[in-house]
């Protein structure tokens, strides 16, 4: 059943930390966590204390070795609750990482929320790869 909490933090906040933390994880080159508990498993974390109290992005992913699969989710939790939820997956060949990279990095640097995975579409500079992102309406 869908809560009915009132959210106590504007979502302007809650987008501005969102790609704060997404710029200084993944598409950074920074080394994830790795969670032991959870094998295959990385993950960043970013902590931002705001005027409305304290918001935490959790991007959590899978990807294994030797496979062109990768999957994962991010939470963003304000004083501990649970405030958006975001679900992602596919795969792609090692060549393709750069792409990917420069796709979302570049939707984090122009503010664009498309989903939270980046354009709806790029393709990379010498027009060899191609990166869709199509997200559910739920």
């Amino acid at each position: 059943m869908p809560s009915t909490k009132k959210l106590e933090i504007p979502v302007e906040i809650l987008q501005e930390v969102f790609f704060e933390a997404g710029l200084a994880g993944w598409v950074s080159g920074a080394e994830p966590t790795k969670l032991p508990e959870f094998p295959g498993s990385h993950q960043f974390r970013f902590e931002k204390q705001t005027e409305y109290g304290k918001v935490v992005v959790l991007d959590t992913y899978w990807a294994q070795e030797g496979s062109n699969v990768s999957w994962g989710f991010t939470n963003i939790h304000h004083n501990n609750d649970i405030v958006w939820h975001m679900r992602y997956g596919g795969a792609y060949q090692k060549e393709a990482i750069i792409c990917v990279k420069q796709a979302i990095k570049q939707a984090y640097e122009s503010k664009v929320f498309f989903g939270g995975r980046g354009f709806s579409d790029i393709e990379n500079y010498n027009r060899t790869i191609y990166y869709q992102n199509v997200p559910d309406v739920n």
